[in-house]
């Protein structure tokens, strides 16, 4: 195995993006996110800024992990199996209506070549118009082959099926990394 893995970290990860994803509205709720009577501990720039600085940075390394988790079981010859699919629906200029089922793998690969990052906001009529909170959606766009790609998916989907992955792969995952060469070595 060419990395070793702290799947722990991993799951982490993966616990921090779907808190962040389902405590959103309660979040805002409680700091009066948008109003002129706003808590002082945080405000909706706070929010916004810090939620995408979490979201993002916890994205990227669990998408560039488990991206190359499994290219290594694969190249082992360990079987993987990628669960369910996970719906994604074409955005901006590429919304046609259409949505797409695709592994947790391929949203990796996407996630790791996007040009653009942005979690989707949203808010409630009988709040605040300023207030919004993020809705655990990610919209993902960037080029692939000359051509323009762009879709958003479930962040909660996507963790759910990784944690789905390394509960069912755990064993296998140790037991490669623990027969690494250079580990091998030093027992």
């Amino acid at each position: 195995m060419s990395h070793y893995f702290g799947l722990d970290e991993i799951k982490e990860k993966l616990m921090t993006i779907s808190g962040l994803a389902l405590s959103g509205e309660e979040f805002c709720k409680r700091y009066k996110m948008g109003s002129e009577d706003h808590h002082n501990t945080y405000n909706i720039n706070d929010y916004t800024k810090l939620t995408k600085l979490i979201v993002s940075n916890n994205i990227i390394e669990v998408a560039v992990k488990v991206r190359c988790l499994v290219d290594d079981l694969k190249s082992q010859h360990i079987s993987v199996d990628f669960g369910s699919k996970i719906k994604m629906h074409n955005s901006g200029r590429c919304a046609d209506g259409e949505s797409k089922e695709k592994n947790f793998r391929f949203i990796c690969n996407k996630v790791i070549h996007a040009e653009k990052f942005n979690l989707d906001f949203i808010g409630k009529k009988s709040y605040h118009s300023d207030m919004v909170w993020w809705s655990g959606d990610i919209t993902l766009a960037g080029k692939y082959d000359g051509k323009n790609w762009e879709f958003f998916f479930s962040v909660l989907d996507w963790s759910d099926q990784i944690m789905d992955f390394l509960k069912s792969a755990e064993e296998k995952i140790n037991k490669s990394q623990l027969n690494s060469r250079d580990l091998q070595m030093h027992s």
